[in-house]
Protein backbone atom coordinates (compact mmCIF):
# COMPACT_ATOMS: atom_id res chain seq x y z
CA UNK A 1 0.00 0.00 0.00
CA UNK A 2 3.02 2.30 0.73
CA UNK A 3 4.93 2.00 -2.42
CA UNK A 4 1.82 2.41 -4.64
CA UNK A 5 0.70 5.27 -3.05
CA UNK A 6 4.13 6.71 -3.00
CA UNK A 7 4.71 6.29 -6.90
CA UNK A 8 1.68 7.50 -7.96
CA UNK A 9 2.69 10.92 -6.10
CA UNK A 10 6.06 10.56 -7.84
CA UNK A 11 4.30 10.23 -11.01
CA UNK A 12 1.61 12.84 -10.36
CA UNK A 13 4.60 15.11 -9.70
CA UNK A 14 6.26 14.20 -12.48
CA UNK A 15 9.13 12.99 -11.20
CA UNK A 16 10.60 9.06 -10.56
CA UNK A 17 10.74 7.83 -6.72
CA UNK A 18 14.41 7.46 -7.04
CA UNK A 19 14.66 10.96 -7.70
CA UNK A 20 12.49 11.88 -4.64
CA UNK A 21 14.51 9.47 -2.70
CA UNK A 22 17.66 11.40 -4.05
CA UNK A 23 16.47 14.84 -3.45
CA UNK A 24 15.68 13.74 0.14
CA UNK A 25 18.83 12.58 1.14
CA UNK A 26 17.86 8.85 1.01
CA UNK A 27 19.83 6.03 -1.06
CA UNK A 28 18.07 5.97 -4.92
CA UNK A 29 18.14 2.52 -4.32
CA UNK A 30 15.77 2.39 -1.08
CA UNK A 31 12.77 3.00 -3.39
CA UNK A 32 13.13 -0.49 -5.29
CA UNK A 33 13.41 -2.00 -1.52
CA UNK A 34 10.36 -0.42 -0.79
CA UNK A 35 8.68 -1.63 -4.10
CA UNK A 36 10.19 -5.42 -3.16
CA UNK A 37 9.73 -6.03 -0.04
CA UNK A 38 6.50 -4.10 1.00
CA UNK A 39 8.09 -2.50 3.42
CA UNK A 40 7.44 1.00 5.30
CA UNK A 41 9.95 3.20 6.06
CA UNK A 42 10.06 4.56 9.42
CA UNK A 43 8.90 7.24 10.90
CA UNK A 44 10.89 9.98 10.28
CA UNK A 45 11.50 9.04 6.81
CA UNK A 46 7.91 9.13 6.33
CA UNK A 47 7.62 12.54 7.70
CA UNK A 48 9.71 13.70 5.00
CA UNK A 49 8.23 12.31 1.94
CA UNK A 50 4.81 13.40 3.57
CA UNK A 51 6.10 17.30 3.94
CA UNK A 52 7.94 16.50 0.31
CA UNK A 53 4.48 16.06 -1.42
CA UNK A 54 2.43 18.10 0.98
CA UNK A 55 0.30 15.21 2.33
CA UNK A 56 -0.32 13.62 5.86
CA UNK A 57 1.41 10.21 6.69
CA UNK A 58 -1.87 8.83 7.30
CA UNK A 59 -2.12 8.77 3.46
CA UNK A 60 0.94 7.63 2.20
CA UNK A 61 0.08 4.57 4.83
CA UNK A 62 -3.85 4.54 2.73
CA UNK A 63 -5.13 5.62 6.32
CA UNK A 64 -6.67 8.53 5.00
CA UNK A 65 -8.14 8.98 1.35
CA UNK A 66 -8.16 12.97 1.21
CA UNK A 67 -4.89 13.60 -0.56
CA UNK A 68 -3.99 17.40 -0.74
CA UNK A 69 -3.44 18.93 -4.30
CA UNK A 70 0.51 17.54 -5.10
CA UNK A 71 3.13 19.94 -6.01
CA UNK A 72 4.24 19.76 -9.24
CA UNK A 73 7.61 20.06 -10.66
CA UNK A 74 6.33 21.09 -13.74
CA UNK A 75 4.92 24.26 -14.82
CA UNK A 76 1.96 23.15 -16.57
CA UNK A 77 -1.16 22.68 -14.12
CA UNK A 78 -3.05 20.44 -16.67
CA UNK A 79 -2.32 17.67 -18.85
CA UNK A 80 -3.80 17.19 -22.57
CA UNK A 81 -6.08 13.95 -23.28
CA UNK A 82 -3.27 12.38 -24.91
CA UNK A 83 -0.53 13.11 -22.10
CA UNK A 84 -2.81 12.15 -19.84
CA UNK A 85 -3.32 8.62 -21.80
CA UNK A 86 0.29 8.19 -22.47
CA UNK A 87 0.98 8.35 -18.53
CA UNK A 88 -1.92 6.13 -17.56
CA UNK A 89 -0.54 3.21 -20.10
CA UNK A 90 3.11 4.40 -19.18
CA UNK A 91 2.02 3.44 -15.26
CA UNK A 92 1.07 0.19 -16.53
CA UNK A 93 3.98 -0.82 -17.49
CA UNK A 94 6.90 -2.85 -15.70
CA UNK A 95 9.58 -1.01 -14.44
CA UNK A 96 11.95 -2.41 -16.47
CA UNK A 97 9.61 -1.73 -19.58
CA UNK A 98 9.38 1.99 -18.42
CA UNK A 99 13.02 2.35 -18.62
CA UNK A 100 13.06 0.89 -22.51
CA UNK A 101 10.81 3.41 -23.88
CA UNK A 102 12.14 6.30 -22.12
CA UNK A 103 15.47 5.22 -23.91
CA UNK A 104 13.77 4.59 -27.07
CA UNK A 105 11.78 8.57 -26.36
CA UNK A 106 15.19 9.96 -25.77
CA UNK A 107 16.62 8.60 -29.08
CA UNK A 108 13.17 9.78 -31.11
CA UNK A 109 13.67 13.12 -29.35
CA UNK A 110 17.67 13.13 -30.57
CA UNK A 111 16.71 12.51 -33.88
CA UNK A 112 14.01 15.00 -34.17
CA UNK A 113 16.58 17.73 -33.07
Amino acid sequence: MFYDTFESLCWNGRTSPSSVCKELGLSVSVASYWKRSGCVPKHGTLEKIAKYFDVSVDYLLGRESNETEVKSNSSESELSEEDSEILSLYHRMSERSRMQELGRWRLLVEVEK
